[in-house]
């Protein structure tokens, strides 16, 4: 009877021992993926961070060139166009027949493409960082794991999204009523 309960107790403890290990195994783990996912946020918080960056100052510099070269065609073509035909002698029809410099689109098509390509990029972007952080609220929500959370004391993470004056009045209100794109 003696020797059982020593075994007993002996089993209890070890068995005590591998559940104590098992429990701070399990909450490392967690605390590992909250840490992961966490760290995976935050990394993507500073790439939207960088893309908005990067696709305003490409957007400007585009802009830039464009407005450049459309201002010195203008300049161009007026001095052609006065020393050809700014003389007053019936010449000016002559523009008919003649080659003159032809305005190249290029420049905008160009930036309209970076416009349109850089908005999907952001906006792919954001929807990731919203994916994230879903993720990371649902590793700190569902329970068991939930339970050792709010012991550590750990939040859902807020992320900042990048949207507009106009999206945060539509949202607000549920009302969209502008129609003209210019927003006059």
């Amino acid at each position: 009877m003696k020797k059982t309960l020593i075994f007993a107790a002996i089993a209890i403890f070890v068995l005590g021992i591998i559940g104590t290990i098992s429990a701070i195994g399990v909450g490392l783990s967690w605390y590992k993926t909250e840490n992961n996912q966490r760290l995976l946020v935050n990394a993507q918080q500073k790439k939207n961070e960088v893309v908005f960056d990067n696709t305003w100052k490409t957007i400007a510099q585009i802009a830039q060139v464009s407005d450049d070269y459309k201002n010195s065609f203008k300049e161009i073509y007026i001095g052609i166009m006065d020393g050809r035909y700014g003389k007053g002698d019936g010449t000016l029809m002559k523009w008919v027949q003649e080659s003159n410099p032809n305005f190249d689109i290029s420049l905008y098509t160009k930036l309209s493409n970076v416009i349109e390509g850089s908005n999907a990029e952001f906006t792919e972007n954001q929807k990731y960082l919203i994916d994230l952080a879903r993720e990371h609220e649902r590793i700190i929500t569902t329970p068991p794991a939930s339970i050792f959370y709010s012991i550590l004391g750990k939040e859902k993470i807020d992320i900042k999204l990048v949207t507009s004056t106009k999206t945060e009045n539509a949202f607000k209100t549920g009302k969209n009523d502008q129609i003209n794109i210019r927003g006059n």
